[in-house]
């Protein structure tokens, strides 16, 4: 379609030029030649100009028609390319859209889930300081039974090192819970910046459709100006 809409436009600027030196041409024989004899008669010469003359002015106006016939055909060519453009890119906002909804519902998800499993580790966490200061006060108890009493401070001694292990392993089951907890908040951080990111995907999507939608209605402004001028 484009070889043949380029074979047009050569042949109707051949045409123009054939119709351009044609009328020059009858114009000098007519101003050259006698376009009428004594009589008035008009002359063999004069009758060849004044038909060539026609002749040149029905092909000049033919092009013309031709020229205006593939531009419009140009044009709407063009308009539906402009359509189908903004068709695409329709679709594709909205498929953007769509999978920044999905996005946005996983990541508040995640949230929730996240939410939840923190309640529950601060729940675990209390819990567990709740049991180590109890078994401190047990502790402290069993130290005052051994200096009251010289005779179990053997078997008090052997249970003390047991509750030191139970607050050992404690202490530790803590410090695990309290790394639980950060990384449940660094996971959180990170969904906040996913949407974040999604939302400066989804503005810099739109910013391409509208410059894309303001380049199409430029060259439409374009092609009416044109055509004004050409009528002008």
């Amino acid at each position: 379609m484009e070889q043949n809409a380029e074979f047009y436009s050569s042949l109707l600027l051949y045409v123009k030029i054939i119709a351009f030196i044609s009328t020059g041409i009858f114009a000098f024989l007519n101003m050259v030649k006698d376009s009428k004899d004594k009589e008035g008669n008009v002359t063999t010469w004069g009758k060849i100009a004044i038909g060539g003359l026609i002749i040149s002015a029905l092909i000049s106006t033919l092009s013309l028609f031709a020229e205006e016939s593939v531009k419009a055909e140009e044009k709407q060519k063009a308009d539906k390319e402009n359509i189908s453009k903004l068709e695409k890119a329709n679709v594709e906002k909205k498929e953007l859209n769509s999978q920044f909804d999905k996005l946005v519902q996983q990541a508040t998800e995640n949230i929730g889930k996240t939410d939840k499993v923190l309640l529950k580790t601060q729940g675990v966490a209390e819990d567990v300081q709740k049991s180590v200061g109890v078994q401190e006060g047990i502790v402290k108890d069993q130290k005052g039974i051994i200096a009251k009493t010289g005779e179990i401070s053997e078997n008090v001694k052997k249970n003390v090192d047991g509750q030191n292990q139970v607050l050992a392993r404690t202490e530790n089951i803590i410090k695990s819970l309290n790394d639980s907890a950060e990384q449940q908040q660094i996971l959180v951080k990170g969904n906040t910046r996913l949407l974040k990111d999604v939302r400066i995907q989804l503005e810099t999507s739109k910013n391409i459709i509208n410059t894309q939608t303001s380049i199409i209605n430029t060259q439409r402004l374009i092609e009416k100006s044109n055509e004004i001028a050409c009528s002008a």
